[in-house]
Formats: C-alpha cells, structure tokens, sequence
C-alpha cells in the first residue's frame, strides 16, 4: 500500500468545462456515474505534492470555506496540467459540479487579485520614498495559507523574509525564499505570499527547509 501525502495549494483558476459533458470527480457524484456540466479547477501546489498525472489521479483535494465549523467540499485530481520541478511548481486539475461554489471560487479569485494589486502599488509607493520615511522594514512579511492536518479552520501563518537566492539552470532563471514562517508537514505546496510581489509575474509555494531548520524555503 502507498503511503498517503499531505500538502496543499491555492486555486488559481476556475472556468466552466466547454469542450464536453464530464463525469464529476467531486465524492458526491463519482459513484452516480452521470455527465453533467462541471467546472475545471486548476490547483497551483509543488511539484513534490503532485507530479504527474498518475500522482494527480490519486489525488484528493478539500476545498476549505471560511468558516470556524471548519466546512470543506471534497473533489478529485483529473491530471497534472503542469509540472516544473525546477520551481517545484506544478498545477493539478479537478473537476467540480457545483454552480454555487464555482462562483464562490470565482468572486474570492477577483477580489484576490484586487487585493495583491492594491497592496503591490502601495509597496511600490513606499519604496520609492527615503529609506527613514518608509513603512516597511526591509524584512518583508511572509505569508503562508495551508492546510494544518487538523479538522477546523484554515491557518495562516506570519512571518519575515531573510534572505533572496538567485538560480539559474540552462535556460529558466528562478530564486528561492528563505523566511522564518511557521510551518507543519501539510505545508508542502502551501501558497506563499510576499508583502510587495507582482502578482501577475512571480508565484511562490513552499517547499520545505534548510539545514538550518528555524528557516524555511521556497522556489521561484
């Protein structure tokens, strides 16, 4: 028997399923065996959570409503869109049947978007000023949104940046994050956020630790 892993992700996209009539994947409809309109979810996570599309098959994903009850709605991986162990990124797609949460999904992904827009332009604002007038510290926050391997509510965890690496291999250019966030065994894939980051050009997951185990690291 395999052993089962735990990680976690962030729904970057949800889009109706145009092409043809699928069988839901979600745990309410598998065993019913019908088409019907579905929706595909693209699940952005790392490359050591879902490799492939033999790891994405096997794959079963919680999607966790903001609520203290912990409330989540189940569904399962389809395939491996996307896979870059480089950046240790990769992009699982599911299948959902559920008009009402796919507009849920859709809605919170705008004002998201919204959001990092926003916060973006005040960074960038900010550094432009004189070094002692800024309200940033040059240990930029860190936060990291992942699943906790407890039944309840989603967590978040705070922290700083330490320290920017750049890499480089044949053609792809990247970095990696060192920060101090709080993390657990679930964190694997978690999105991570960086106060200032351009949200439409870079995207940051977590990937595991250093040897100095108070920090952890990302890809990029």
């Amino acid at each position: 028997m395999s052993a089962c892993h735990i990680g976690s992700g962030r729904i970057a996209d949800i889009y109706p399923n145009r092409n043809e009539m699928k069988t839901c994947l979600c745990s309410d409809c598998l065993s019913d065996n019908v088409k019907k309109e579905t929706w595909i979810i693209e699940v952005l996570t790392a490359t050591h959570v879902v490799f492939d599309d033999s790891e994405a098959k096997k794959s079963k994903c919680t999607l966790f409503y903001d609520s203290y009850e912990g409330r989540s709605t189940k569904s399962n991986g389809s395939k491996c869109r996307h896979a870059n162990t480089f950046k240790d990124l990769s992009l699982l797609e599911c299948i959902a049947c559920d008009r009402e949460l796919a507009n849920v999904i859709m809605e919170n992904i705008r004002s998201l978007n919204v959001l990092c827009a926003t916060i973006l332009e005040r960074y960038t604002l900010d550094k432009g000023k004189n070094k002692n007038e800024r309200n940033y510290h040059n240990n930029r926050l860190v936060v990291l949104g992942c699943h906790t391997l407890t039944v309840g509510q989603k967590k978040i965890s705070i922290g700083r940046l330490e320290r920017i690496i750049k890499r480089r291999k044949k053609c792809q250019k990247g970095c990696l994050l060192l920060y101090d966030t709080s993390t657990c065994v679930g964190s694997g894939g978690a999105p991570v956020y960086l106060y200032g980051q351009d949200w439409l050009l870079e995207e940051y997951v977590h990937s595991g630790r250093t040897s100095d185990k108070k920090l952890k690291v990302d890809c990029l």
